[in-house]
């Protein structure tokens, strides 16, 4: 790579010629000559420490040019650096420029050299110039590798109780063969951002403790490298892959780090009671609002103290069995339990022992599984006669009724009668020591209408005064009767009596039909009750009594009676034996269970 130029070109054809020119001092033909290096060839790992050559010497006994320069190009010949002594060669640090091939060389020139210049070739100079031979530097990488990773069992996923010592991680491993460079983990959160990091002491036994993050999920990577600054907190976690001297791992352990939650547990349709008959019970779809979905949740199942009978371990916690086909009747409580890492529960033990840990939590309810010996019945209700309606006298033992009953076959259950106004609104109720010879004192109630009802239940509160009937049967634990008993309290009322023409007076010839009256009517408003039309003689002595089939269009015959004088009274009652001839009309208005009349009719008969 030699190229030499004179300045005169005719004086050196004539000098070639042999024609001497003695007057004439032609200028001196310079040859460049840059001499002959030694040293090298030198191989450098490149791990981020300086590499310099050393050693290199040049034979300059020939050397010739009035310029002088190292020269270093890669492999191609493309200049890379242009050191001007061998003390300026000896500070390149080659390790700066990565991986590859590099050859140094010595150039000696004269003013005028083109090309001689960074990223040019130097095949391409042109001037008058030597170049010497080259000193090969090869620069090999040194191993970087991520490896894959893993927890100390295997397993790449671990689930954890945020801010526990469960999240405290030994025996993290590496697969990683670049044991000359070193291996740190690195903490991203699950967008891969860099939270922290751990430089292990030994990478295949490594411990990173995360007892102290809260509910989240994050990355732990590997990261083999040599030579570079610390990660960047926030950058990304490809950042560290984006270097020759680094490498991240191929896979990433997941972390996820959560709060216990018992959350609510309920039924399918989401109701917290089931009600069944004992000995025939599996409830389904019993499920749960916790949001701890990594951690495990079982229902445990205590009695009505709370104190642990057995427990549920469901492969769908939202669609979870519990089966009590074997419990006898009674009543126990379906309690949510979610954890991470702890010991069975303790039978006999009480269900706050769940909830006393930070690894745990019970469900802020539970659902209250109710085990009745039978199903409830209402059956149908009646009195003593098999009747289903009764009047009376409000105020009186008229509305004491015994014998009452009801057809309920639900005979291990409650059975107590309600009583509500007409309007099924309740008033009041009697528990009977025998559902089926009851008796219901309404002797006390005022003038109205009740009912009474029939009440199958177990295990529930009293009923509520001014409630509906409607309210004792919403429940699975309690039925009404199908039907209700009607009982009428009336006040008896005499009331006013007239002809069917309104007068109070008549005369008529005795033994004619002038005197059989047709129309007899009253104005009271105890319709419920029995009204008699009573006949006295002018004293007002009984003589006899008529029992209308209207009392509003009664007929009062008095044709076969002799020449005299009577009277026609009215008589409210009920429940009172027939009027007795010859006692005075006032006998039957001295009870609480009769009235006669404010007024008669009187008739003549002549």
């Amino acid at each position: 790579m030699k190229k030499s130029i004179t300045r005169n070109p005719l004086l050196l054809t004539l000098a070639l010629l042999g024609l001497g020119l003695a007057s004439c001092d032609p200028e001196t033909v310079v040859v460049p000559n840059a001499g002959t290096l030694s040293g090298g060839p030198f191989s450098f790992v490149v791990d981020g420490e300086p590499d310099m050559v050393s050693g290199i010497t040049l034979d300059d006994s020939e050397v010739m040019g009035t310029n002088s320069s190292f020269v270093i190009t890669d492999e191609d010949g493309n200049i890379l650096g242009l050191p001007a002594t061998m003390a300026d060669l000896e500070g390149v640090d080659f390790d700066g420029a990565g991986a590859g091939v590099c050859l140094i060389w010595y150039v000696r020139y004269e003013d005028g050299l083109a090309g001689l210049a960074e990223s040019q070739d130097i095949d391409d100079l042109t001037g008058e110039f030597d170049v010497s031979n080259s000193i090969t530097v090869t620069r090999t990488l040194i191993g970087i590798d991520g490896g894959m990773i893993s927890l100390e069992d295997g397993e790449t996923t671990i689930v954890g109780v945020a801010e526990t010592a469960q999240l405290n991680l030994t025996g993290v491993t590496t697969t990683s063969t670049a044991t000359d460079a070193s291996y740190w983990y690195i903490v991203t959160d699950a967008d891969d951002n860099i939270l922290k990091w751990i430089t292990p002491e030994d990478r295949n036994n490594a411990t990173i403790d995360l007892s102290g993050a809260a509910a989240g999920t994050c990355h732990i990577w590997g990261w083999s490298y040599k030579g570079l600054d610390d990660p960047v907190v926030g950058e990304n976690i490809s950042t560290l892959n984006d270097h020759e001297r680094e490498e991240i791992s191929e896979n990433w352990i997941t972390v996820i780090r959560e709060d216990p939650d018992g959350g609510m547990v309920s039924l399918a349709d989401d109701s917290e009671l089931f009600v069944g008959v004992a000995g025939d019970i599996v409830i389904n779809g019993i499920k749960t609002s916790s949001t701890a979905t990594n951690l495990s949740y079982w229902y445990v199942i205590t009695d009505a103290d709370d104190n642990i009978l057995t427990w549920v371990t469901p492969e769908d916690r939202n669609n979870a069995s519990a089966d009590l086909s074997g419990a006898p009747a009674g009543t126990c409580h379906i309690w949510g339990w979610s954890y991470k890492g702890l010991d069975d529960p303790v039978v006999g033990e009480n269900i706050s022992t769940l909830d006393d840990d930070d690894e745990e939590s019970i469900s802020s309810n539970f659902i209250e599984a109710v085990r009745l010996p039978e199903s409830p019945e209402g059956g149908m209700v009646s009195l003593a006669d098999d009747a289903t309606m009764a009047v009376g006298v409000a105020g009186t033992a008229q509305l004491t009724f015994e014998g009452v009953k009801t057809s309920s076959m639900a005979t291990q259950l409650s059975y107590w009668y309600v009583i509500t106004d007409a309007d099924d609104n309740i008033l009041t109720w009697v528990t009977p020591e025998d559902r089926n010879n009851a008796t219901l004192d309404l002797s006390g109630a005022p003038e109205g209408v009740c009912h009474i009802w029939g009440w199958s239940y177990s295990g529930l509160d009293d009923p509520v005064v001014g409630e509906n009937i409607s309210t004792l049967n919403d429940d699975p634990r309690e039925a009404i009767s199908t039907n209700w008993i009607t009982v009428t309290r009336a006040t008896p009322e005499g009331g006013m009596i007239s002809l069917s023409d309104g007068t109070t007076m008549a005369t008529g010839t005795a033994g004619t039909d002038a005197l059989t009256f047709n129309g007899v009517t009253t104005t009271s408003t105890a319709t419920e009750l029995s009204y008699w039309y009573v006949i006295t003689d002018a004293d007002d002595n009984i003589l006899t009594w008529v029992n209308p089939e209207d009392r509003t269009d009664a007929t009062v015959d008095l044709s076969g009676a002799p020449t005299g004088t009577c009277h026609i009274w009215g008589w409210s009652y009920r429940g009172l034996d027939d009027p007795v001839v010859g006692e005075n009309i006032s006998t039957l208005d001295d009870d609480t269970e009769e009235d006669i009349s404010a007024n008669f009719i009187t008739v003549v008969r002549n």
